[in-house]
């Protein structure tokens, strides 16, 4: 009986162990399988939701470029609109503008501000070339000016007075008037006109004195010449004449052949030929007296300028080696 237990027991014994083995085993598995199941899911999981994140990113990323893009091109479509606008609109405004400004102008006292314009332009030209003009006056000017004497200043005023037929005035035909014309035209003042102190005023009068003085002496000189010609003339026409009487010393007078009839009645013409000629002489010997005064004249005021030029440079000569003097000294 003892031995069918011991059997009994063992057998029992052993059947427990492999259902505790086989469950552990199985339990293990399970395990295992859980695990590994939970981890693939796991991983899957983390693999979707990383690609997910990185599809969205994507997503992102092209609907922000897009939308840069789409805002630029917009931005740039805006600005040339506006441009094309604002440049038509700008014709605009000028054309109709330019349209009214004309036909105020058409309309406006028959073309009356066309023409006050034309006026303008012209004026403006003219006024560019009265300027050149008057530059050029000036350069010209500039070296031919001198001081006028008194004696030129009183023919220059004596030939440019003028005179009043009701109300035009009218200038007398002179060369030099035109020119002074030319000169003062739209108030043209003459240049480099010095003003002059009493010492020079003093000197132009001293001049005017001698010169005056001068012209006495040499008008004197000349009536003495004249005279003494005419004397000469009497003296020689009077010798010719006692030649021919002389000569006719044994024809009859005009007079007895007048009364014996034998002249005859007609005058003879060589007779008025020679009084012309006379009349013709006459007005010559004026103008050869006359030229012969300008060349004396002419030349004592040449020797009179050497004279002075002269005096200045002694004096000028005179002056320095003083200086040089009182520099050494």
């Amino acid at each position: 009986m003892a031995s069918a237990t011991t059997i009994v027991g063992k057998t029992q014994g052993n059947a427990t162990s492999v259902v505790v083995v086989v469950v552990v085993v199985v339990v293990v598995v399970v395990v295992v399988v859980v695990v590994e199941v939970v981890v693939v899911v796991v991983v899957v999981v983390v693999v979707v939701v990383v690609v997910v994140l990185v599809v969205v990113v994507v997503v992102v990323v092209v609907v922000v470029v897009v939308a840069a893009a789409v805002v630029i091109v917009a931005v740039v479509v805006v600005v040339v609109l506006v441009v094309v606008v604002v440049v038509l609109l700008d014709d605009l405004i000028v054309k109709q503008f330019n349209f009214s400004h004309e036909a105020s102008k058409k309309t406006n006292n028959n073309n009356n501000s066309n023409r006050d314009n034309n006026k303008k332009e012209k004026k403006n030209s003219s006024n560019k070339k009265n300027k050149k003009k008057k530059k050029n006056r000036a350069k010209r000017t500039r070296t031919r000016t001198r001081r006028r004497t008194t004696r030129a200043r009183r023919t220059r005023a004596r030939r440019t007075k003028t005179r009043t037929r009701g109300r035009r005035t009218r200038t007398k035909k002179n060369k030099s008037n035109k020119k002074n014309k030319k000169n003062n035209s739209k108030g043209m003042k003459i240049k480099n006109k010095t003003k002059r102190t009493r010492e020079q005023e003093d000197q132009e009068q001293e001049e005017q004195i001698q010169e005056r003085e001068e012209d006495q002496e040499q008008r004197e000189e000349q009536e003495n010449e004249e005279q003494e010609e005419k004397k000469k003339k009497k003296n020689e026409n009077k010798k010719i004449k006692s030649k021919k009487k002389k000569k006719r010393n044994g024809k009859t007078s005009k007079k007895n052949k007048k009364r014996n009839g034998k002249t005859s009645k007609k005058k003879k013409k060589k007779n008025n030929k020679n009084k012309n000629k006379s009349k013709k002489n006459k007005y010559k010997n004026e103008k050869k007296k006359i030229k012969s005064r300008r060349r004396k004249k002419r030349r004592t005021r040449t020797r009179r300028s050497r004279a002075e030029g002269e005096e200045k440079k002694r004096k000028d000569e005179q002056e320095e080696e003083e200086k040089e003097r009182k520099d050494e000294q």
